[in-house]
């Protein structure tokens, strides 16, 4: 079974905080690790950006199949 990659975003995902998300999913993927979590229980607040940026992390994801 293939390890399971988990980030943890904190708090507010938002244009200010989704970079550093995006990248290391960026990253992992690069690095052949396609089992992707993100948990969210400690975000309180997303704004349209932080949810683009989960778009994007999904297509990115699917990209790579």
């Amino acid at each position: 079974m293939a390890a399971i990659e988990v980030f943890h975003p904190k708090r507010i995902m938002s244009a200010a905080t989704t970079v550093s998300l995006l990248d290391g999913i960026a990253y992992s993927l690069e690095a052949g690790r396609i089992n992707i979590l993100i948990d969210f229980q400690q975000v309180m607040f997303m704004d349209s950006t932080g949810l683009s940026a989960l778009v994007v992390a999904k297509k990115r994801v699917r990209e790579s199949n």
